[in-house]
């Protein structure tokens, strides 16, 4: 995200965010990779790139690994953050990065971090780039480690829109949506494999990065209700069906 106003531009997401609400403006290289600025092999900020696109290096915020303090809380800081002033800050990570690392994954070994969305990741020793584009390539936290993400995409966050859908019409639907997922197990216990014949597409699908602006709409099959053969569709074979999608992308 690039932020301008009439007298400055900087690229900023959340974490560089709050890391520059703090004390200085910084990220590190795994947050990097994702830019689109920055030069994996060189480690470094990109000048090929700003170059070609006519950007001023002083919007890129400096680099430094996840783990190193990166400078202490200023006063405006401790305004902002309510944080005793002088207190050292340490870089931090991206959240799919630390939960390889808290998941204990090892090199070449694949983590799948299911969250709003899915990153499916193999941890290198050495960095892979795919020529055909398919998947993204970028560094670790750790610095002798590289990362091949494989992405589904949003699931999760997909798994919560069918539910809220099917709570939207009750008297509290904040608590249908809360006692769905509590019960969400005992709901979907008694459903075989292909949800009764129903298949729902919303999104998930196998990573292909040349194509992840292409969004098809989405799409739902389930047998005619009336016919006597079939079981009908019901609430749960219909979440069933979306965790199919989800699990099989």
């Amino acid at each position: 995200m690039i932020n301008t106003n009439p007298t400055t531009a900087t690229v900023n997401d959340r974490q560089r965010a709050e890391t520059t609400r703090l004390t200085v403006y910084v990220t590190e290289p795994a947050t990097a990779s994702a830019t689109g600025f920055y030069d994996i092999r060189a480690r470094k900020w990109s000048d090929t790139i700003l170059d070609t696109l006519n950007l001023e290096r002083s919007i890129l915020p400096e680099i430094s690994w996840a783990g190193e303090v990166v400078g202490n809380v200023t006063a405006k800081g401790k305004n902002e953050c309510n944080l005793p002033e002088g207190t050292p800050v340490i870089q931090g990570g991206t959240d799919t990065h630390c939960a390889l690392i808290t998941a204990q994954a090892k090199t070449n070994e694949i983590g799948i971090i299911a969250g709003s969305t899915t990153p499916v990741m193999l941890l290198t020793d050495q960095l892979v780039c795919d020529k055909q584009m398919r998947v993204w390539s970028g560094h670790h936290m750790i610095p002798s480690m590289y990362t091949i993400e494989s992405n589904a995409t949003l699931t999760g966050a997909y798994l919560e829109w069918v539910v809220g859908l099917l709570c939207e019409r009750s008297s509290d639907s904040a608590k249908c949506v809360e006692r769905t997922f509590n019960e969400l197990e005992v709901l979907i216990e008694d459903i075989p494999p292909g949800s009764n014949e129903s298949t729902v597409a919303l999104g998930p699908n196998i990573m292909d990065s040349t194509k992840i602006t292409n969004v098809p709409l989405a799409r739902m099959f389930f047998p005619q209700p009336a016919l006597p053969s079939v079981i009908p569709l019901d609430s749960g074979a219909l979440i069933h069906a979306v965790m199919e999608n989800i699990a099989y992308s």
